[in-house]
């Protein structure tokens, strides 16, 4: 779902971002072993986004491609099952759901 939003500059770091973020925090709170691990690869992606965005911002340098995309999605999902906290990833995930869904119709 992630890569529906390649056409957009700076729009799937900046959300990479704030989903990454926002399950690091939910991954801290955990305060499981597996929620530090959780915690330490979405808080490495969320550096990775910032410093990204700054060239992915408008005017666009540089974009992220298929590979930049699914890595984001890739490292989220990895890091909701590694945590356990699939039904916090579901909840922070709506708005790459509901933008799927838009743009199917």
């Amino acid at each position: 779902m992630t890569n529906m939003l390649a056409g957009f500059n700076g729009m799937e770091a900046g959300m990479g971002i704030t989903m990454s973020l926002s399950l690091a925090i939910i991954a801290l709170f955990i305060g499981t072993p597996e929620g530090l691990i959780a915690f330490i690869l979405l808080i490495s992606l969320a550096g990775a986004l910032l410093g990204f965005l700054k060239y992915n911002w408008f005017p666009a340098k540089v974009f992220p491609g298929d590979v930049g995309n699914l890595t984001i999605g890739a490292v989220i999902a990895t890091a909701i099952i590694i945590g356990n906290f699939e039904s916090y990833g579901v909840i922070v995930m709506l708005p790459f759901i509901i933008e799927f869904f838009v743009k199917l119709i």
